[in-house]
């Protein structure tokens, strides 16, 4: 580097990085915990059920076709997974059908 370009350097950069000063951003405050007291989830349950009772009728229709479809295939889930344990079924029946149950309500409720 040349003189003269060390002394840019040192008179611009240099003192530039020297007045540079890192403030840390304060850390963030940890979340609240979303738990109410009874009454407080109790009146926070009312609200959502009166909030699902006004929606249009076209969409609970929907939302309920849905829910049925996805508790519907976790039973497929159940009977195609749980009851396809032929050889389980005879040597141990309850874990069978504890495999039946693991993979029935579970993945239903889960989508």
């Amino acid at each position: 580097m040349s003189k003269a370009l060390a002394s840019w350097f040192q008179r611009y950069v240099c003192a530039e990085l020297d007045n540079f000063v890192v403030i840390a951003a304060p850390a963030a405050p940890a979340p609240a915990p979303e738990l109410a007291p009874p009454p407080g989830a109790y009146e926070r349950a009312v609200g959502m059920g009166v909030a699902k009772a006004n929606l249009p009728w076209m969409k609970i229709l929907v939302m309920g076709v849905m829910a049925g479809i996805m508790i519907g295939y976790g039973a497929f889930m159940a009977a195609a997974i749980g009851g396809n344990c032929g050889g389980l079924a005879q040597t141990n029946p309850g874990l069978q059908k504890m495999i039946m149950g693991a993979f029935g309500l579970p993945f239903g409720l889960l989508m």
